[in-house]
């Protein structure tokens, strides 16, 4: 029996390091995905005070294309990628009303915006937001 559990053991370690060798020899992996946090954007503190949102953007970046789900559509949205680390903008459209996915390519760090076409405005960061302002 003991000698059974180690050749499993064994077994699955070189399985895992066949992968691993197998991901090398064929360029390097796309890192794994990474959740993005998408928050309200603040809003201009004139005017009558707003009931807190329900809405839960959930965001997914794989290294090249974002994810996103939103809890309530809002309809058509215009995502804002600003590459933080070039300085380079590029816009996007999506609708929420089922999940989306874009591609924008490899980015290490990047703001996010999104306008729905209800009006609401959202933001996040890929890397940390302390990171950059």
């Amino acid at each position: 029996m003991f000698k059974k559990i180690i050749t499993l053991i064994f077994i699955i370690v070189l399985s895992g390091s066949a992968d691993g060798l197998a991901a090398k020899e064929n360029g390097s992996p796309r890192p794994s995905a990474r959740d993005v946090r998408i928050s309200r954007a603040k809003q201009s503190l004139s005017g009558r005070p707003k009931a807190p949102s329900r809405q839960n953007i959930f965001c997914v970046y794989d290294g090249e294309v974002l994810d996103f789900v939103f809890t309530y559509s809002e309809g058509e949205c215009t995502l804002v990628v600003t590459n933080l680390s070039s300085g380079s903008v590029r816009s996007y459209s999506f609708d929420s009303s089922d999940e989306a996915s874009v591609y924008v390519g490899p980015l290490n760090t990047a703001k996010i915006e999104i306008v729905t076409s209800k009006g609401n405005e959202y933001e996040g960061y890929i890397g940390s937001e302390e990171d950059y302002l």
